[in-house]
């Protein structure tokens, strides 16, 4: 059996995509500093950042994979 890559980059702009993953944590930092520092926001409110945050980087991690996987399950247009 061939040892094929599952993950190849055939479209350099997409590695833009993993840039949501500094970002996501940026976010996260400042939400927890206005939480529990300054103390500006509630509670609920840092829950509901939070999620934001971890869904920012969600989106753009398996936004990347689909684009440069070699899975008919996750990009039936990939070319061979």
């Amino acid at each position: 059996m061939e040892n094929q890559k599952r993950l190849i980059v055939t479209k350099k702009w997409t590695y833009l995509l993993l840039a949501t993953i500094p970002l996501g944590i940026i976010k996260f930092i400042y939400d927890y500093t206005q939480y529990f520092i300054t103390s500006k926001i509630g509670f609920a409110q840092f829950g509901y950042e939070t999620f934001v945050s971890i869904l920012i980087i969600l989106i753009g991690i398996i936004l990347f994979v689909k684009m440069n996987t070699r899975s008919a399950w996750m990009n039936p247009d990939y070319p061979d």
